[in-house]
C-alpha cells in the first residue's frame, strides 16, 4: 500500500509489504559499487531501469505504481517545455504582425481611394461642400499615414529584436519539434559525454541508428505519407525506449538511440525487438498497404574515436545495408 504522509508531505511505502521495492533499491546501489559506477542519480536511474527489465512482471507494475505516485521532471524534459513554449509565442507573434500588416496595407489602400476621388472632385464646381469634406478626410488620413508609420517602424524593429532572439534560442536548440524528440546537436553532445564516461569507469553503452529503406522511400511519391511513416518510426522508438535512452533525430529521416550502459549484445535484442514492433504496423502509400523495410545498424559506443568519426562509419554501413533486400542489423565494434 502507498499513502502519502501529509505531515512531511512526501510519498511512504508501508514497510510491511513492499520491503523488497527497499531491497531492490540496495541492490541497484550495490551493483553500482561492484561495477565501479559512481552513485549520481543519473547512473542510478540507468542501472535501476536496466535491473529493473530483468525483474518479474508483477513487480515492474508494482514499481511503476510507486513510480506514478511522484512528479519527476528532468532539466532536458523542462528545456523541451520551454523551447515549445517559445515557438508557440513566436507564432502568435508572427501572425498578429501579419494582422497588422494587412491593417496598414487596407489603410494604404484607402489613401489611394481617397487621393482618386479628390482628383475627379477638383474638376467640379457644383459640390464644393463635398470636395471639402474629402480633402479634410485626406488630410486627416495623411496624418494617420504618418504616424502608422512611425508605429511600423517601431514594430519592425521589435521584429527584428524577436527574430534574433529565436535564433540564439535555435541555436541552442536541443529538440525536433516536428518528430518530438531531441536533435542532432543534443545527440552529438550525449554521445561525446556517454563515450567519455563509459571509457572513464568501464562500462559498455551502444547506439543504434534506424531509418526507412531507400527503396521504400522511393515508392513513397507522396511527401506527407512519407513523412508519416517517419514519424511513426520515432514515436515507437520513443515508445520503446527506456528512460535512460536518448532518442533523436540525426537527419533525413534518419534516427538514433543511444542506450546507455547497454554492451552490443542488449543492443542487438533492443534492435529486433524495435524491428518486431515496427513490422506489426500497416504503412499506407496511396490508400494501400505496403510491405515496409528498415535499414539499422548498431554499433558500440567508446572514446576509441570521436563521435563524428564513430557516427561516420555506422552511417556508412547503414547505407550498405539498403543492398540486401531484407533489414539488416549490423553489430560492430567502433
Amino acid at each position: 500500500m502507498i499513502k502519502i504522509d501529509s505531515a512531511q508531505d512526501r510519498v511512504v511505502i508501508k514497510q510491511s509489504e513492499h520491503m523488497d521495492v527497499y531491497k531492490f533499491s540496495q541492490d541497484v546501489l550495490q551493483q553500482l559499487t561492484k561495477d565501479n559506477i559512481p552513485s549520481i542519480p543519473s547512473n542510478y536511474s540507468i542501472y535501476f531501469d536496466k535491473m529493473l527489465d530483468k525483474g518479474p512482471d508483477e513487480f515492474k507494475r508494482k514499481i511503476a505504481d510507486v513510480i506514478s505516485t511522484i512528479d519527476v521532471s528532468p532539466s532536458a524534459e523542462s528545456s523541451i517545455h520551454i523551447e515549445k513554449e517559445v515557438r508557440q509565442s513566436y507564432i502568435q507573434i508572427k501572425s498578429m504582425l501579419q494582422a497588422v500588416g494587412l491593417i496598414y496595407k487596407n489603410l494604404a489602400t484607402m489613401k489611394v481611394l481617397a487621393k482618386k476621388h479628390a482628383a475627379t472632385l477638383e474638376n467640379s464646381s457644383d459640390i464644393l461642400a463635398t470636395r471639402k469634406v474629402v480633402q479634410n478626410f485626406n488630410a486627416d488620413l495623411l496624418k494617420l499615414m504618418a504616424l502608422m508609420d512611425k508605429h511600423i517602424d517601431i514594430i519592425k524593429l521589435n521584429y527584428e529584436e524577436i527574430s534574433r532572439m529565436f535564433k540564439a534560442v535555435e541555436e541552442q536548440s536541443i529538440y525536433d519539434s516536428y518528430y518530438d524528440i531531441y536533435n542532432k546537436k543534443f545527440l552529438l553532445s550525449t554521445m561525446a559525454s556517454e563515450a567519455e564516461s563509459a571509457k572513464r569507469y568501464g562500462y559498455k553503452s551502444s547506439f543504434l541508428l534506424l531509418k526507412m529503406s531507400e527503396r521504400i522511400k522511393g515508392r513513397i511519391k507522396n511527401i506527407k505519407e512519407r513523412e508519416n511513416i517517419q514519424r511513426l518510426i520515432a514515436k515507437m522508438l520513443l515508445k520503446t525506449s527506456r528512460r535512460s535512452d536518448v532518442v533523436a533525430h540525426y537527419g533525413e529521416g534518419c534516427f538514433a538511440m543511444v542506450m546507455r550502459h547497454t554492451d552490443i549484445v542488449g543492443a542487438r535484442k533492443a534492435c529486433e525487438r524495435i524491428l518486431g514492433l515496427l513490422y506489426e504496423q500497416d504503412y499506407l502509400n496511396e490508400g494501400e498497404v505496403i510491405n515496409m523495410e528498415f535499414q539499422m545498424v548498431a554499433c558500440a559506443l567508446s572514446g576509441a574515436n570521436i563521435v563524428e568519426q564513430t557516427l561516420s562509419i555506422a552511417l556508412d554501413r547503414l547505407q550498405a545495408s539498403d543492398k540486401s533486400e531484407a533489414p539488416v542489423i549490423i553489430e560492430e565494434q567502433i
